[in-house]
């Protein structure tokens, strides 16, 4: 699709308005004091995984593996992956949450209906298909982009340790709320993750290379919290 100039750079500030009407959302409804706080889908989680497209699309982009105009959709997509969020049920999250982003773009002429599109398909991308033993999500092997919004969701996994702790223990206190998860337990579990997760992108694995050093921290704490 050949666009202007003019057109590429309306789209990213398009994007950029778009990000900021997401984070109101969120914060309204998922922030300390929204109608359903969450300890770790919120504000911090989308500002996360936002930078975390920005940068691996910025290095995709260097590399002639996405062009200019992929950057603005998938920032938007970045921001909107969790505008509805349930804990419980979590079926349909992605998939209203695709809707709500994409009615975001409307008003928006800069957008052609393809863009609407993809903004769409790169939320759905962020769909957990399975959990465990290894995070696997709805990314399409044929387009780069859905695997630079999945890698970008699971960044933290490779963030420096104080990051990647602080960002794991805010989701283990939504577990504990839905699920009753114990700490133990939970360290286990995301010492499996991360032994078995794998990036789907280039990008990331160097943007974000601490996953190997997260095990043996978490190894760590569970040796610290065992004697306690």
């Amino acid at each position: 699709m050949g666009l202007t100039a003019t057109q590429i750079e309306s789209m990213h500030e398009a994007g950029e308005a778009i990000v900021e009407q997401q984070l109101l959302r969120i914060d309204r409804l998922y922030g300390p004091d929204g109608r359903f706080p969450q300890k770790y889908h919120n504000r911090q989680h989308t500002i996360d995984v936002v930078a975390s497209t920005r940068a691996i699309a910025a290095l995709a982009l260097e590399k002639g593996k996405i062009t200019d105009q992929d950057v603005p959709i998938l920032v938007i997509a970045a921001g909107g992956h969790d505008l509805f969020y349930d804990p419980k049920r979590k079926g349909h999250n992605e998939k209203r949450s695709a809707e709500i982003t994409v009615n975001m773009m409307k008003p928006f002429t800069c957008f052609e209906p393809e863009h609407v599109e993809d903004v769409g398909k790169l939320v759905i991308a962020t769909t957990v298909k399975s959990f465990f033993p290894r995070l696997i999500q709805n990314v399409d092997p044929a387009d780069y982009r859905t695997g630079i919004i999945a890698d970008a969701d699971s960044s933290s996994f490779g963030m420096p340790f104080p990051e990647f702790k602080s960002r794991a223990f805010a989701y283990l206190d939504e577990l504990v709320e839905t699920t009753q998860q114990r700490l133990m337990q939970y360290l286990d579990g995301e010492c499996v993750l991360l032994e078995n997760h794998q990036w789907h992108t280039a990008e990331a694995a160097e943007l974000f290379p601490n996953v190997l050093g997260n095990i043996d921290a978490i190894r760590g704490l569970q040796t610290v919290y065992a004697i306690q």
